[in-house]
């Protein structure tokens, strides 16, 4: 074998002196693959030099080699005697990295794809998943879609959604497939660490009993969801009834963790006390009076139903108005109470629940005196000579109405009235 050039690197891409032969020494500690194109930097194909090995390479003169400082080379005169190593043609390679592998919650991470030997304009499709992975997981950004091969790379973002729930850290592996069915899978799999930020605690309270209290926002708690219903009235006649309370609700209140708030819950009398939280401004429904239903103050929801004849107006509803004598609620608002024929016998009216909206109560019979039913899990007002039922319904005839009530659930970001995440947690 005869040396025809001093040694060189293939540190960047070289000919060797515009060798046909090469012989090749690995004088690192660790196997280092070379990557053989041809003049215009096309791919020809690739090969492995072991740590300490010897090799020679018999190429086009104008080929380049690539593969480190470690691996020396000079051109050399061709010898029978020699073993020479090919490459091998090169296929499609696939390989994606994240901007960030631990992400918190309302983060964002930008996926790469970047290929070798893949045509421009081929469409390739990825997938997100994971245990307990799903779209709600996102604010922007989709579980599957595509992207298009441009000069070797293509990419694809998204980011977290902050929702409020203590989750507990989440992982999301993303993959790589050449068809639109996603079974055939191509490059490594990424994952990335999703971090539960949430420090809010998930609970509630309700006030039932009539007068002035104080609540606390607990710690991490930054917004509430509260609904008002307002007390129910008597009338102290014979021959009319008390109309119901209003029912108001209002969503994503914003609370300050550890700041105490007023809270108000209406009392049952000949005029219905009204039921707020921090002040009638914020959040607030009217109670009854002795033939008229309350109105709400602030917020959305249902005014309480009239005492047209007798019986107790109805509670209102969360999307309603509470009913009126004899007349069913509308939008989960308590039924009407019962007319009467005579002196102190009518029925009262029908109350509603806290834990949002669900059905509307009935009316009652004239003839039987009979009780309005309640609209959303409310109690059904009272039968002949009935008081009215919680909360809100307005008493018949000379009866008493029910107090009305107030209650708080919380993440208000994601538990909201009237059907949100609205029972006890």
């Amino acid at each position: 074998m005869k040396i025809l050039s001093a040694e060189t690197n293939l540190a960047s891409a070289t000919n060797v002196s515009y060798a046909p032969v090469v012989r090749l020494f690995n004088s690192g500690a660790s196997n280092i693959l070379v990557t053989q194109k041809d003049y215009l930097g096309t791919n020809e194909g690739t090969f492995m030099v072991m740590s300490g090995d010897v090799v020679y390479c018999e190429k086009y003169y104008t080929d380049t080699l690539e593969g480190g400082a470690d691996i020396k080379a000079t051109k050399v005169a061709y010898s029978s005697m020699m073993r020479f190593v090919g490459a091998s043609v090169a296929g499609p390679t696939y390989t994606y990295s994240v901007s960030a592998t631990n992400v918190d919650e309302g983060g964002s991470f930008t996926t790469t794809v970047t290929t070798t030997n893949v045509d421009d304009n081929t469409t390739l499709y990825w997938s997100l998943s994971g245990t307990g992975i799903t779209s709600g997981d996102f604010s922007s950004g989709a579980l599957t879609g595509s992207g298009t091969i441009s000069n070797n790379t293509f990419n694809f973002s998204h980011t977290l959604a902050n929702d409020g729930s203590v989750e507990g850290s989440e992982t999301v592996t993303l993959k790589l497939f050449t068809d639109s069915g996603r079974n055939t899978q191509v490059g490594n799999e990424v994952t990335v660490e999703i971090a539960d930020t949430s420090t809010i605690v998930i609970g509630q309270q309700a006030f039932t009993t009539a007068g002035s209290f104080s609540w606390t926002a607990p710690a991490g708690v930054t917004a509430v969801s509260v609904v008002t219903v307002g007390g129910g009235a008597g009338s102290g006649s014979g021959f009319s009834g008390g109309g119901g309370g209003a029912l108001s609700y209002v969503n994503n209140i914003s609370v300050t963790a550890g700041q105490s708030y007023t809270v108000v819950v209406g009392d049952k009398g000949t005029s219905g006390g009204s039921s707020y939280f921090v002040n009638t401004s914020t959040v607030g429904a009217q109670g009854g009076q002795t033939t008229t239903g309350g109105q709400v103050i602030t917020g959305t929801g249902g005014n309480g139903g009239n005492s047209t004849s007798g019986g107790g107006g109805g509670a209102g509803g969360y999307s309603g108005n509470g009913g009126n004598s004899q007349q069913a609620g509308s939008g989960g608002g308590g039924g009407g109470g019962a007319n009467a024929s005579w002196a102190n016998n009518a029925g009262g009216g029908g109350g509603v629940g806290l834990l949002g909206e669900g059905s509307s109560g009935a009316g009652g019979s004239g003839n039987n005196q009979e009780r309005g039913t309640s609209g959303s899990g409310g109690e059904e007002g009272g039968n002949t000579g009935g008081a009215g039922r919680k909360y809100g319904g307005g008493g018949g005839a000379i009866f008493p109405g029910a107090v009305g009530a107030v209650r708080i659930i919380w993440p208000g970001s994601v538990r909201q009235f009237p059907s949100t995440r609205t029972a006890d947690e």
